[in-house]
């Protein structure tokens, strides 16, 4: 059975799906390892969206910042983060929910113990 490309950020913003299917589908694109390689390409990722992924963003928020617009300031430093120029991770800092925060500023951020969490995707 071939694998069809499905926009899941899309039908997720617009309750069309729920996370635990979205979760299911990914499963389907990892048993077969002639989909694993086309998995971003499958969930219809962009470049920006395929970062945040990886760096542990989850599906909701995700799929509200596609639509509703990417973190704009870094919570660390306060400058402009520009998602399309990459340098950023994402974080969930406490009170805050989660953000782009700079590369750069990542050791300032362990060192002030903003109570940020390093969050693996679940």
């Amino acid at each position: 059975m071939k694998i069809k490309k499905r926009d899941v950020l899309k039908e997720l913003y617009h309750d069309k799906v729920s996370v635990s299917e979205i979760r299911n589908f990914k499963d389907k694109i990892f048993e077969k390892p002639s989909t694993q390689s086309r998995i971003y390409d499958l969930l219809m990722f962009s470049k920006i969206e395929k970062g945040a992924w990886i760096h542990g963003a989850p599906w909701s928020i995700l799929a509200k910042w596609r639509y509703e617009g990417w973190p704009q300031k870094c919570p660390v430093c306060n400058k402009k983060v520009v998602p399309e120029k990459f340098g950023w991770m994402v974080k969930k800092i406490e009170k805050e929910g989660y953000k782009l925060v700079h590369i750069d500023c990542l050791d300032k951020l362990r060192k002030t113990r903003n109570k940020a969490t390093w969050h693996a995707k679940k």
